[in-house]
């Protein structure tokens, strides 16, 4: 609600590694995707780590991006050569830029000062907490807001899951076990917001039992990265 009621402002998520900077900055993405409002802008994420700063601009790269996404908008017969131009420089993409501390220490500060972070009303940018500081040191970032995830607590954990990936009774012994063993390696897991996130896509198909989770604790995160692909297949 913060960001989608501001005229001029900039989210900073910081944390350090399976924070859930990631999944957070999707998370706000489909919030405001999933409620619009007239005259908003339309989040675009750009994903860092598919960016050579040695070989290309910014600019550039932001624009192949939007146009992966929008292929329509190659069509010069139709929106004209700088039509992608023209929606970033008009404000009307809200851009998410994933994963400062990806790119090279120089390419880092280059993101910050740029036109494509600046000019627009509002963005949100992910970042490890330390690689942020050092590239932001001495630069006028005003309105920006810094935020960081926090642990997820098994009540929050718990209505997500059952909101994304079925029906709380699917999820009873999961709990219960995290219930009795609220220090146990499982309860660590499933504090982490990427790993939630994992779950309820691995255990979004109904023939999946989340029950697996128990006997897999001690590498929660392995099995489920594991288990990623085969469940992605099976959704088609």
């Amino acid at each position: 609600g913060w960001l989608a009621g501001a005229c001029e402002r900039r989210l900073i998520i910081l944390g350090e590694p399976g924070c859930g900077k990631s999944t957070l900055a999707r998370q706000i993405m489909a919030e405001l995707i999933g409620h619009p409002r007239h005259g908003d802008q339309v989040p675009v994420l750009f994903p860092l780590a598919t960016w050579d700063a040695d070989d290309c601009p910014l600019a550039d790269w932001m624009h192949e991006q939007i146009r992966q996404v929008a292929p329509e908008l190659r069509s010069k017969s139709s929106y004209g050569p700088g039509a992608v131009a023209t929606l970033i420089r008009q404000g009307t993409i809200l851009p998410v830029f994933d994963g400062l501390d990806v790119v090279p220490e120089p390419a880092r500060c280059a993101v910050l000062t740029s036109d494509e972070f600046l000019l627009p009303s509002r963005s949100v940018l992910t970042s490890r907490t330390d690689e942020f500081r050092t590239a932001a040191d001495g630069l006028p970032l005003t309105g920006a807001v810094a935020v960081a995830p926090g642990r997820a607590r098994p009540e929050h954990a718990r209505t997500f899951l059952a909101r994304t990936a079925g029906p709380p009774p699917r999820w009873a012994p999961v709990f219960d076990e995290i219930a009795a063993h609220p220090h146990g390696p499982l309860a660590d897991a499933l504090a982490r917001p990427r790993v939630v996130y994992l779950a309820s896509t691995v255990y979004r198909d109904a023939g999946r039992d989340p029950r697996e989770l128990v006997a897999h604790q001690e590498h929660v995160q392995r099995h489920l990265l594991g288990e990623l692909l085969p469940a992605g297949l099976a959704a088609g």
